[in-house]
C-alpha cells in the first residue's frame, strides 16, 4: 500500500500542519502498516510525534511488534482508531442474504444467530489492540466513521483518549 510520511517541524502552528496534513489524505487499499512503521523506525532518528489514523484492521501480530519498536526510540505515538458503528455493533436487518459466487446458491443468513459470535470477535479483536496499544505506551483513541473526526483527532493532539 501507499505509505504517508510528513516531517512537520515542531513549532506553535504544528497543530495546523497536522490537521492540513490529514485532511489532505485519501484512503486507498491495504495500508500494510507494519511496513510504514519499519520505515518510519529508519527515518526518525530523535524521538517525535507521530499521528497514526487507521481503520487497523490488519493482523495487530504483524503491526504490534513494529509499533512497539517505535516505542523503544521514545517517540510519542498517538493513534487514532477508525472504525464503523454500525458494523460494530452488527446492526443488519433480522434476515439478509448473502450473494455466493456464480453457480452457487445464495447463502440465506439471520444475523441473529451468529451476532453474539460476531460481538465477541470484536471485543477479542480490540482487547488485543488494547494489548498492543499498551505495549507500545501509545496514546490511542476510537472515533466512528459516522461521527465528526475533528473533535476526536483534537483531543488525540493534545494528547487526551
Amino acid at each position: 500500500g501507499d505509505i504517508i510520511h510528513r516531517w512537520i517541524p515542531p513549532s506553535r502552528r504544528a497543530t495546523a500542519a497536522i490537521f492540513h496534513s490529514l485532511a489532505s489524505l485519501t484512503a486507498a487499499g491495504k495500508a500494510e502498516l507494519h511496513e510504514g512503521f519499519e520505515q518510519l523506525t529508519e527515518y526518525l532518528a530523535k524521538p517525535s510525534l507521530i499521528v497514526a489514523v487507521s481503520d487497523w484492521m490488519e493482523d495487530p501480530a504483524r503491526w504490534g511488534k513494529s509499533l512497539e519498536s517505535l516505542a523503544t526510540y521514545r517517540h510519542d505515538i498517538r493513534a487514532l482508531h477508525l472504525y464503523s458503528a454500525k458494523e460494530w455493533a452488527f446492526d443488519l436487518p433480522e434476515n439478509i442474504r448473502l450473494f455466493a459466487k456464480e453457480g452457487q446458491e445464495d447463502i440465506p443468513l439471520e444475523p441473529s444467530s451468529i451476532r453474539d459470535d460476531f460481538l465477541l470477535e470484536v471485543r477479542r479483536y480490540k482487547n488485543e489492540v488494547s494489548e498492543w496499544a499498551a505495549r507500545s505506551k501509545a496514546i490511542w483513541s476510537y472515533a466512528a466513521l459516522e461521527d465528526s473526526l475533528l473533535l476526536p483527532l483534537l483531543r488525540l493532539i493534545q494528547g487526551e483518549r
